[in-house]
């Protein structure tokens, strides 16, 4: 069975259960995946990463036309 059917019979067991033990530890499954990741990041990345949703949640932000315009000008660039 390949991948795509795989999922859709996942899909099908979980619409299916009443069970809510079962769907927790379906979401326990995916949280772990979640961790581990992050966990397996160097400790520079995980600090820009923080540094960037601070920004985000401060609204240090810029939109991408205004960033991208900053560029074109600084450096001569013409599109």
């Amino acid at each position: 069975m390949n991948i795509e059917a795989e999922k859709i019979e996942l899909l099908k067991l979980i619409l299916e259960t009443e069970d809510e033990a079962v769907i927790q530890e379906i979401k326990s499954v995916f949280k772990k995946q979640e961790l581990d990741f992050w966990n397996q990041l160097p400790d520079s990345v995980k600090v820009s990463i923080n540094r960037g949703i601070e920004d985000v949640e401060a609204g240090r932000t810029q939109k991408h036309d205004q960033v991208m315009q900053e560029l074109k000008d600084r450096y001569g660039f013409n599109s």
